[in-house]
Order: structure tokens, then sequence, then C-alpha cells
């Protein structure tokens, strides 16, 4: 279901608590690895700037500024054999 982001009794802009959970294999900072990490950085700045309460979860190195939680020492392992419906298997 989709909320309107504008109250329709008031009219006033509702702000959301939202949670991004970005990916483990790199720090959310800049210079950014890739498109992923440029994308959640812009996404999480962009929803702030509209009055949302945004906390993002990353890698360990991450921009401060951007990430509020760290996942510590998790990290990308190659060895890690992920099976059907995306479950982990050790």
């Amino acid at each position: 279901m989709l909320r309107s982001a504008q109250s329709p009794a008031t009219g006033a802009q509702e702000a959301y608590k939202i949670l991004i959970i970005a990916s483990l294999r790199y720090p959310i900072a800049e210079p950014f690895a890739g498109g992923l990490e440029a994308h959640t950085s812009a996404l999480a700045r962009g929803l702030r700037d509209r009055g949302h309460s945004v906390l993002v979860a990353g890698a360990d190195g991450s921009d401060p500024g951007i990430v509020g939680y760290e996942f510590g020492g998790h990290g990308f392992d190659p060895g890690i054999n992920v099976g059907a419906g995306g479950r982990y298997y050790f």
C-alpha cells in the first residue's frame, strides 16, 4: 500500500523513519566503489533533505555522515555459497 507523503487532513508533509540496509561488500564513502554505493548515498541524502529520518546500515569504513550503523567484521566472503532463495550456507 502506498501512502501519500502529504496528510489529507492537514495538508502538511509527513516525515517517515526509513532504514536503508546497504551492501556489506564495500563501504559507503567517497570515492565510491561503484554505482550501488553512490546510489545509496544519494538516496539517503535526498530523503534527509526532504525531512525524513534515515538510518543507513553499511560496511565498516563507511562515511559516518551517511551511515549510522556499521556492520563490523562481516564483509564479503567469496567462500560463502548462496543457495536458492538467497539463503546462506556455510
